[in-house]
């Protein structure tokens, strides 16, 4: 791929000019990063048909069953399954920060480049650099959204015991603003993981300028997750298909009917999420490609801001 004016990064655009070429750069790099990222995609996949297959083999029929016994009964078994699906869920967090990082090492690279290399093996590559400084900028993410989503939570529960529907609506519209308010964090995302200088004030600094650029951000991020969802419903169709007949069929049974699916549905649904959660997994990787170049439209403007006060300050101290 070589370097042109269309795919600068550092440029002023407008949200669908970021969208665009954000979605034309991925198509553009989609073998490289295929080639150094496919082994962790693997793991994705494998990751997400764990959760979805305990999902349906262990919590739908538990939750069934806590229905129809006393739930002190089912305490323990509670206790065991969420241990275990919360394993499964913590493996494919993990394996979702690793396969991002992949997306951030491309886009780095082409920030300081404007090329994105070739992985040298078959066997992929693995940019530890950044896939730290993912995982820590994740680790941000996750404080702040566990926060903000304890405090609504508080509010509306106090809101249902109390029968105060101004308070839940309260709480409602409370959450819906600080959701908001936490879309410049993309911008503070972008500038720690790709590198650029970062320091104490920084965070606060890259907060506030995307604060400044909250209705591109916003755009952005809607119509890239509608995208996202549409790709998605595609391409997991045939996962929903044997999911929802799954449910069916363990409701069903609790029932006392008889399960009505053939003996080999386990590794049917099994080998159906692995290949979906593999292809969904770059699916998902391409929505980082559009935030990159409107972070590239905000750092560009804010070089362009410091770039007028020190001429400016110049001026001013000329005689």
């Amino acid at each position: 791929m070589k370097k042109n004016n269309d795919i600068i990064t550092l440029r002023s655009r407008s949200s669908g000019s970021c969208i665009a070429t954000g979605y034309r750069l991925f198509t553009s790099i989609f073998r490289r990063v295929f080639r150094s990222s496919w082994p962790v995609a693997i793991i994705y996949g494998l990751s997400m048909a764990l959760l979805s297959g305990y999902t349906i083999n262990h919590i739908i029929p538990l939750m069934g069953l806590s229905q129809i016994v006393d739930p002190e009964t089912t305490h323990t078994m509670w206790v065991k399954v969420m241990t275990t699906w919360g394993a499964f869920a913590l493996l494919f967090v993990l394996c979702a920060v690793a396969l991002a990082s992949y997306g951030f090492s491309a886009m780095r690279e082409h920030l300081q480049t404007g090329l994105v290399s070739r992985a040298p093996h078959w066997y992929g590559r693995y940019d530890w650099p950044t896939l730290g400084r993912v995982a820590v900028t994740q680790l941000w993410v996750v404080l702040i959204a566990g926060i903000v989503c304890g405090g609504i939570a508080v509010l509306w529960r106090l809101g249902v015991e109390h029968e105060l529907t101004t308070l839940r609506i309260g709480a409602a519209v409370i959450g819906i603003i600080l959701t908001l308010l936490m879309l410049p964090l993309c911008y503070t995302i972008y500038k720690k993981v790709l590198g650029q200088s970062f320091n104490m004030t920084a965070p606060l600094k890259g907060y506030l300028a995307g604060l400044g650029q909250i209705g591109t951000l916003f755009v952005v991020v809607l119509v890239t997750a509608i995208i996202t969802l549409l790709m998605t419903l595609v391409i997991e169709l045939p996962a929903i298909i044997l999911y929802a007949a799954n449910i069916q069929s363990q409701i069903g049974t609790l029932h006392g009917d008889e399960t009505g699916m053939p003996t080999s549905i386990g590794w049917l649904s099994f080998c159906v999420f692995w290949i979906s959660g593999f292809i969904e997994g770059y699916v998902h990787l391409s929505t980082l490609f559009p935030l990159y170049f409107a972070y590239g439209s905000i750092e560009n403007e804010q070089q362009e801001r410091r770039k007028g006060e020190r001429l400016q300050a110049v001026t001013l101290l000329e005689p």
